[in-house]
């Protein structure tokens, strides 16, 4: 087909429609359209040759997931005009979305994958929403993930927090909204965590006071900084000077959220200490506040103190059953397992992880927590008020018309056998703050009388 001004312009106006759907996030129908622009510009550049139809033609074959074709033209594009920024931008994204964005979690070949990130490096600049910078967060991603905190710091270095983007985005995965961090946030996160694991206390108690100061908006999960908020507290229980203001901090934490990692980092820190009775009842909050039973390779921490504890006691199969509650759970992640894990997890010379299937035991160790925690907590008589529709809530009135709540997964029952007006015994954590106007009960058993 003849490149004529009448050809240009259908082509023009084919990647303008494919911009304007892409605009307005229609996904299927702008990668349709801009293969369609792409398949005209082509045309254009190999007789024209001009900047303006090789950076439409760039991006066209970019967004239509043609990326080595894509690759190919920008090559040409850039040993023609590489000295324009406009050009070394697009050659960039091309690069980004080819050998960057996808799957970094999965990423085998980690010395292409950082060749090309220190390619889109080198022929661009620093800015907030440049690939530059878009590159130098997405690689921190990948080391935090993939536990290189060894090479962050040489990232970290590359950009400064004051150019990066505060803007907190939502995205859909698997039918949930996902509140991502901002790229300062995430920078000031993974800053802490180099500082952290490298032993430099007093650095990371100071870091994360600037992020608490200079961050105008966290991420949801991280709601008023409760992650900074933490790791100073972890910081400081490190030096022996703030020790004490460490763990006021950390205990601190649990009135504005009871999350199990809390919990988590108590028992450790109280074990440490020698206080055992302390570190016993942390780690079997930390474990039945716990939300996904299904992975226990997470709770590693609070598994192995109660085995240590159990040790102790001289309850040498309870110990062993924990032990082989994380084995299982190590090789359900493929994880390697030490020996000493190994050798814990036997009693006598049997081993427990072959004598006890995974959810036998979690089964079994789960019921054990429940009737362990139920001496830290207040014991409440309350008459269910509703049920929500989807079952996954109830609300209750206590006599004194006090107002609680749990849910359906802290039931020690069947959901189809409760309903309105059955009386429940809650058990409350004291600590527990009021969501809603109503305390959240852990663990609810419906009354036999009822």
């Amino acid at each position: 087909m003849p490149v004529n001004n009448e050809f240009i312009e259908s082509a023009i106006k084919a990647f303008e429609e494919a911009e304007r759907l892409a605009l307005n996030k229609e996904t299927e129908g702008y990668i349709e359209a801009y293969e369609k622009a792409a398949r005209m510009l082509k045309t254009i550049w190999e007789e024209k040759r001009e900047m303006k139809y090789g950076l439409k033609i760039m991006k066209a074959l970019r967004k239509s997931r043609h990326y080595e074709e894509a690759l190919m033209v920008s090559r040409e594009v850039f040993k023609l005009y590489g000295d324009r920024d406009s050009v070394k931008n697009s050659y960039a994204w091309v690069i980004y979305d080819y050998k960057i964005r996808p799957n970094i979690e999965e990423a085998t070949d980690e010395r292409g994958f950082l060749k090309a990130a220190n390619a889109i490096c080198e022929i661009t600049v620093p800015g907030k929403y440049s690939p530059y910078n878009t590159t130098v967060i997405k690689v921190l991603d990948y080391l935090k993930k993939n536990h290189r905190l060894d090479l962050a710091e040489t990232w970290l270095e590359r950009v400064r927090p004051e150019d990066l983007s505060t803007e907190v985005r939502t995205a859909t995965i698997d039918g949930k909204s996902i509140s991502i961090p901002s790229n300062l946030e995430k920078w000031f996160s993974i800053k802490a965590s180099v500082f952290f694991e490298k032993k430099e206390y007093m650095a990371c108690v100071k870091l994360c006071d600037k992020a608490l100061e200079e961050i105008p908006v966290y991420s949801k999960n991280n709601e008023g900084g409760f992650f900074f908020a933490r790791k100073r507290a972890l910081a400081k229980l490190s030096i022996p000077q703030f020790e004490e203001s460490g763990l006021r901090e950390l205990e601190g934490l649990l009135s504005r959220r009871l999350e199990w990692y809390i919990f988590s980092d108590l028992a450790s820190h109280h074990l440490s200490k020698g206080l055992i009775d302390d570190a016993y009842k942390y780690s079997l909050f930390s474990l039945v506040y716990y939300p996904n039973k299904a992975k226990f390779v997470t709770v590693k921490t609070p598994l192995e103190i109660l085995g240590k504890i159990f040790d102790l006691r001289e309850e040498r199969e309870l110990s062993a059953k924990h032990y082989a509650l994380i084995i299982h759970a190590f090789n359900k992640e493929k994880y390697r397992v030490s020996q000493e894990y190994i050798s814990k997890a036997s009693v006598d010379g049997e081993s427990l992880v072959e004598k006890y299937p995974i959810k036998t035991l979690s089964e079994e160790l789960q019921r054990l927590w429940i009737d362990e925690i139920r001496r830290y907590l207040d014991e409440v008589h309350a008459r269910v008020t509703k049920v929500l529709p989807d079952r996954k809530k109830v609300f209750l009135e206590s006599e004194d018309r006090s107002k609680y709540s749990f849910k359906f997964t802290n039931f020690q029952g069947r959901a189809r056998d409760l309903s309105n007006e059955d009386r429940v015994t809650l058990y409350i954590n004291p600590i527990a703050s009021k969501q809603n106007g109503a305390k959240e009960a852990i663990i609810a058993e419906k009354d036999p009388s009822s």
